[in-house]
């Protein structure tokens, strides 16, 4: 955290993620509120992640219920079913374009899912010099995303990552492993 600016540690609180601690999983329970047990999207250790609808409404659903307009934008696939379809790019700096035009459009709730440090991480490990060049991106399109929208803006990672080895004592990082580097996350709330 000592080369984060927003995303310092100091402005960070501290929210439990869900197990398994992945993605899809992990989604899911923000975009409902809901645990895994109540939501439905939940996998076993190793089984095949298939493309899972949770069983309560979503955020979307209930701001649109109440007349807001939405947008969900995700990186280059689904992790889960919404109730309104995702708009999909190719790299975080498209998905970060796409929010910069959701905000100018006058979108009441963006939500936004950045994929590459999750990426980064697994190749690299958590640690390495790459995903903390990643995440300083991420910081960059963040603070602008927070200072150009007019309202609330919550920054949650799905999961965290834990730093292993590989036979050549190379670092990757992995989640989903029941240990507090990947189900303790911080989260941050800033008012744009």
């Amino acid at each position: 955290s000592e080369y984060l600016d927003l995303l310092k540690r100091d402005n960070a609180r501290i929210a439990l993620s869900t197990h398994l601690s992945i993605s899809p999983v992990a989604l899911a329970a923000i975009v409902t509120g809901e645990t895994p047990g109540n939501n439905g999207v939940n996998f076993d250790e190793g089984e095949s992640r298939a493309l899972l609808e949770p069983l309560v409404p979503d955020i979307f659903e209930y701001a649109i219920n109440r007349g807001k307009s939405v947008s969900y934008l995700e990186g280059t696939g689904n992790l889960i079913v919404t109730s309104v379809e995702p708009t999909y790019a190719l790299s975080d700096e498209e998905t970060y374009n796409n929010a910069k035009e959701a905000i100018v459009s006058g979108k009441d709730l963006i939500f936004v899912h950045f994929h590459d440090p999750d990426d980064t991480n697994h190749e690299f490990g958590p640690l390495s010099t790459a995903s903390r060049t990643k995440v300083l991106y991420i910081e960059s399109y963040i603070e602008y995303l927070v200072s150009q929208f007019d309202g609330k803006v919550i920054v949650v990672p799905d999961h965290g990552h834990n730093t292993l080895y590989d036979s050549e004592n190379k670092p990757y990082g992995k989640h989903g492993m029941f240990t507090h580097y990947d189900m303790y996350v911080p989260y941050y709330v800033f008012n744009g």
